[in-house]
């Protein structure tokens, strides 16, 4: 049975029982060094329409690569957008993000904050639409790729409300990080 080491996570190449090869997601494997990170949080609205919610997201000015993704999910219609390059006035409150690995001490480098106060939004990159509505359009609950956004850079994520009633908006932003 053949054995690697890979940093300090000793693994298994093959299956001891088949004698196949194990392989994993290279997120996956991220998850595994310490360096894959996740922010999970439900937002209410209230009964307004076009109630807006900011994230921001800030790149380190490094080697390190950010491979990020969101997905939301809507009780009520909302429309989001990722803006590349905006300015804010105020950070807002810094987000706590949290490893995969509970074990490991790593932190990451990318900096979140929750509900910036938006100078500009920057060049849009990224828009969608969900939830229950009238009019609907390009429905899409999640970036279902990964984003490699540019080093020391600022990313807004514009969470729009478009109906006049209560509900809730649940976000979930993952990404891990390697030095390229």
């Amino acid at each position: 049975m053949a054995s690697g080491n890979l940093g300090d996570l000793e693994y298994r190449k093959f299956d001891p029982h088949s004698k196949s090869v194990k392989t994993v997601s290279y997120s996956n494997f991220q998850i595994h060094e310490g360096n894959h990170y996740f922010y999970k949080t439900v937002i209410p609205f209230n009964g307004a329409d076009n109630e807006i919610q900011y994230f921001m997201f800030t790149t380190p000015n490094t080697d390190t690569r950010i491979h990020a993704n969101v997905r939301f999910s809507s009780s009520v219609e909302m429309e989001v957008s990722i803006n590349e390059g905006g300015t804010v006035s105020d950070n807002g409150t810094t987000i706590t993000t949290f490893n995969n690995d509970r074990n490991s001490e790593n932190t990451p480098g990318l900096t979140a904050y929750a509900g910036p106060t938006v100078t500009t939004l920057g060049t849009e990159i990224w828009k969608a639409r969900s939830g229950d509505g009238k009019t609907p359009s390009g429905v899409s609950p999640s970036l279902s790729y990964e984003i490699v956004p540019a080093k020391n850079e600022m990313y807004i994520y514009k969470i729009q409300k478009l109906v006049v009633n209560t509900g809730y908006i649940d976000v979930d932003f993952w990404w891990h990080e390697d030095t390229v």
